[in-house]
């Protein structure tokens, strides 16, 4: 992982108050100048992260740009060793996570992206995915389940994004056949 990742995933782990540049460059044993350009990095990235002298720096509380840090931190114990792979725009989440299969990725490897220019829907058919209107992913999954059984993890999978937004976001969602989930009366 690169020094600017680190520097954020300290920032997202501290997301609620003020960590030093000092207190990073410590925990990272890196100069205080090395976590400065980091910020600065990340600021041009397109983070927004309030410094405040002598408090440091924290990720602003409308700061929502997606980062495998951003995504790990909600996840459960176990899958917190996951590989996370997060992209602006890519042709198709599920293409990249093929090509990382090939290479004998670990099972719960996630694709995130933004948008899609060539998504896939069921049966071939094309699935708009633009940019600014969604999150779309793909996770890596080796079942030693039957063939006739996989069918069900589309409907699982449904089942678990409209918990998790029932959950998360106090929004009551439904799901119309076989994996598109609604909410407030709008496809998620």
């Amino acid at each position: 992982m690169s020094l600017k990742n680190h520097v954020l995933k300290v920032l997202e782990e501290n997301r609620d108050h003020y960590i030093s540049g000092q207190t990073m460059a410590n925990e990272l044993n890196v100069t205080r100048s090395a976590v400065w350009k980091c910020i600065k990095q990340l600021e041009e990235d397109g983070y927004c992260i309030e410094g405040v002298q002598n408090r440091g720096y924290k990720l602003a509380e409308d700061s929502d740009i997606l980062s495998p840090a951003s995504i790990k931190k909600y996840f459960a114990p176990e899958y917190k060793d996951s590989d996370i792979f997060v992209y602006k725009t890519v042709g198709s989440t599920n293409d990249v996570l093929k090509k990382m299969a090939l290479d004998k990725a670990k099972e719960g490897t996630l694709v995130v992206a933004e948008e899609q220019t060539h998504g896939k829907g069921r049966k071939g058919k094309s699935f708009f995915s633009p940019y600014g209107k969604g999150i779309y992913m793909s996770i890596l999954l080796y079942p030693s389940f039957s063939v006739q059984t996989a069918g069900l993890l589309t409907s699982a999978a449904a089942v678990a994004v409209a918990e998790s937004i029932d959950e998360l976001c106090e929004v009551q969602t439904g799901i119309k056949w076989v994996n598109d989930v609604f909410g407030r009366g709008r496809k998620v």
